[in-house]
């Protein structure tokens, strides 16, 4: 048997088939408070209603939908049930195996914007005519053994890092971070390693380039992992305080040197070699391809100058040449930016830098 068991929560939600909105929400809404289950969604419009707990947010739902012209996918009336998957990879082989074996699809595996951000799933129609979804939007609430949980978390982590707008904020960058580290190490002793191999992971979780909410969901997930592999309170909160250090990449008082090591480690591309920053600005580019060249340009110029108007771009002191390289890199960058907005002959530069 399977070391892993899920606690009440195999089901991510069950989908019933009504005939009448308002008759099933007079029926069904005292019915269902008997359970505990309070009315959680309500969406005429749908023809929706959705019956669960409001807290935890991810426990299971009873949803009902009536039939609304060009509302509904499936009109044909049944049962649709959603298993929660212990990632992505699981609902691909869901989907996979249910094909090879007779059932029919009805949604290949993918991300489902319209369900939330992380809402990846598949859906099928058994050879019985029952309708049945695989999804994953966060991991489970399980018993698990620590090898189990710990793949899990590997998985969902990789799942995060390959996400395909990514191009700088990758797996290759955190692997940086840690080589970084681990040279700082061999000169000066960190005080937390574990707290800034794991602000490391986690800092960069969640990533959407025009958003400004990523280092405070990365710190959610972070507090999801933390709670379910059971973490001491104080290794917490210092990696949630690191975490938070990236977003405006100052120091504060009383910051100590893990936290200069962290802030150093997420910057060090700013001072590699000619190509090797070229590469990552050609990357950084890539993440924001929905900007114009324009306003691309003149939003980053901004952002390199803010850096070369601080005292210090590095707090560590441990590679004294990283300033002066990273200075020199961002310069250039600035230089080669003004250049192709005036090629645009409409436009003066932005920095004398």
């Amino acid at each position: 048997m399977n070391s892993t068991h899920f606690e009440s929560n195999i089901f991510s939600h069950i989908s019933l088939a009504v005939g009448d909105y308002a008759q099933a929400k007079s029926l069904y809404t005292p019915m269902m408070a008997t359970l505990g289950l309070e009315l959680v969604w309500d969406s005429p419009e749908d023809g929706g209603l959705g019956y669960g707990v409001k807290e935890p947010k991810e426990s299971e739902w009873v949803t009902l939908f009536a039939k609304v012209p060009g509302k509904i996918l499936d009109d044909k009336p049944g049962t649709h049930i959603a298993f929660n998957a212990p990632s992505r990879k699981a609902v691909d082989d869901f989907h996979e195996i249910g094909l090879a074996n007779g059932s029919k699809t009805r949604g290949e595996p993918g991300l489902r914007k319209d369900y939330g951000d992380r809402y990846y799933a598949a859906f099928i129609v058994d050879p019985w005519g029952n309708r049945l979804e695989a999804c994953v939007t966060a991991l489970a609430k399980r018993h698990d053994t620590p090898k189990t949980l710990a793949t899990a978390w590997i998985e969902r982590i990789v799942e995060y890092y390959v996400e395909p707008h990514r191009h700088y904020h990758t797996l290759e960058h955190i692997e940086s971070m840690f080589n970084f580290l681990a040279r700082y190490q061999d000169i000066c002793d960190l005080e937390d390693k574990q707290a800034v191999d794991l602000a490391a992971i986690f800092h960069d979780i969640v990533y959407d380039p025009i958003s400004k909410e990523n280092e405070t969901q990365s710190i959610e997930v972070f507090k999801a992992f933390a709670a379910e592999v059971g973490l001491p309170q104080l290794l917490c909160e210092k990696v949630c305080t690191l975490i938070a250090r990236t977003i405006r990449h100052e120091l504060e008082p009383g910051d100590d040197l893990d936290t200069r090591a962290f802030l150093d480690s997420d910057l060090e591309v700013l001072s590699r070699v000619a190509g090797e920053y070229q590469r990552y600005a050609t990357q950084v580019r890539a993440e924001y391809s929905q900007y114009s060249e324009k306003d691309y340009c003149e939003g980053r110029i901004k952002i390199l100058t803010n850096f070369l108007q601080r005292p210090q771009i590095y707090f560590s002191e441990t590679f004294p040449s990283m300033e002066s390289k990273a200075r020199l890199n961002i310069r250039t960058e600035i230089h080669e930016l003004e250049q192709k907005l005036l090629a645009r002959h409409d436009v003066q530069p932005l920095s004398d830098n």
